[in-house]
């Protein structure tokens, strides 16, 4: 108990000797560390279900080889990275 007060009251000196610019930076720390949880928690969670869709919609396709289902091709890779991209 007695350290976890010591290491309280050198934080306490830290940020008095600091100013008030350390909350704005323990701010901007915190909403850094939201945004790289939240990307981390899509790439794990959410990106394999984008792929997944994209890949079954291009599998169902009978015919791949023509100018035009190439544009649909690029056109689903357009739809999926923008889904990626979202929120960055």
């Amino acid at each position: 108990m007695l350290a976890l007060m010591e290491a309280l009251a050198a934080i306490q000196s830290f940020v008095a000797s600091g100013g008030p610019i350390l909350y704005w930076i323990a701010a901007l720390t915190f909403f850094m560390w939201t945004l790289i949880f939240e990307r981390v928690w899509f790439y794990k969670g959410s990106l394999s279900k984008v792929k997944k869709a994209t890949l079954d919609i291009w599998e169902d396709r009978a015919e791949r080889n023509s100018w035009n289902s190439r544009q649909i091709r690029y056109a689903l890779i357009n739809r999926a990275t923008q889904k990626i991209n979202q929120n960055t």
